[in-house]
């Protein structure tokens, strides 16, 4: 894609797309639209009420202006997170709600992300680049709801990842938010897949779980083998394994069938079973 034209058709690929044909499957953006609106905010907002219990009202709040999500929507589609992490700063020092800014950026960054996608000018990679931009600069509003930069306990560092060969990465985004909202460590995200690389991350440090997550269930065969690897690998001898994705909504009993201690259906449940988990594991149970 011609990044000084996102809404221009891509040079030199006529349309046709190397990894899915010429037609294309519908991008499921408006679940992570819905995600943000319905699930990310409420829990933003329950975050500053923890650090801000007498509440804080923005002085003034001004209408968000369309040049701001142009401007947002073309940095992302550049993958340049800072330019649009500057650009949220900006916004945030003129008292604009943090609420506002997730439903008059991201959840409509996230639906025209899907629309390029549809008309054939974004492929996959660029979709992955660019949600990895948002994930950037949601991370970015998220330590900002708070006074102090977090202070990370050791003890709550997960890893989260895609099963081998999964495509699927909008799961993934926002479990990583929540997670850091939620007061852990994340690494890994919507980049990394569980392969020999994170293999090698388990072996190095210490995680007290891992996340993993599957759309379908042609990934279950491909986790089943992989998540004793990752035990065997581990440097916590005590590791819990949680599974999630549409795969396992549609079947909650693959789980057990895969090795996995737990297993969740929406980000907000993941950070509980976590912490369930978690504690199992300090009990020695």
């Amino acid at each position: 894609m011609n990044p000084d034209d996102p809404h221009g058709s891509k040079d030199g690929r006529g349309g046709e797309d190397t990894l899915y044909g010429s037609t294309r499957e519908p991008l499921d953006v408006g679940w992570l639209s819905d995600t943000i609106e319905k699930r990310v905010i409420p829990e933003l907002a329950r975050a500053c009420e923890r650090y801000f219990p007498d509440g804080v009202a923005p002085v003034q709040v001004k209408p968000l202006p369309d040049q701001a999500f142009q401007s947002v929507l073309k940095a992302i589609l550049r993958y340049d997170s800072k330019q649009a992490i500057r650009i949220v700063d900006t916004l945030i020092e003129d008292r604009v709600p943090m609420q506002v800014l997730y439903l008059s950026l991201f959840a409509p960054a996230a639906r025209r992300i899907g629309e390029l996608w549809e008309d054939d000018q974004l492929d996959f990679l660029e979709v992955t680049q660019a949600l990895a931009a948002i994930q950037l600069v949601l991370h970015h509003m998220s330590e900002s709801a708070v006074s102090e930069p977090t202070q990370y306990d050791s003890t709550r560092r997960i890893l989260i990842a895609r099963a081998p060969g999964e495509q699927h990465i909008f799961g993934v985004l926002t479990v990583s938010e929540f997670f850091r909202l939620g007061g852990w460590e994340v690494e890994g995200g919507i980049g990394q897949e569980a392969d020999d690389s994170l293999l090698d991350l388990v072996n190095e440090r210490w995680f007290a779980l891992i996340g993993l997550s599957a759309a379908t269930d042609g990934r279950i065969a491909a986790l089943t083998e992989v998540i004793p690897r990752i035990r065997a690998a581990s440097k916590n001898r005590r590791l819990g394994v949680m599974v999630g994705g549409p795969a396992f909504i549609e079947n909650a009993s693959l789980f057990e069938a895969v090795g996995a201690d737990a297993m969740a259906t929406d980000a907000d449940q993941a950070v509980g079973r976590a912490e369930d988990l978690l504690a199992a594991a300090f009990r020695g149970g």
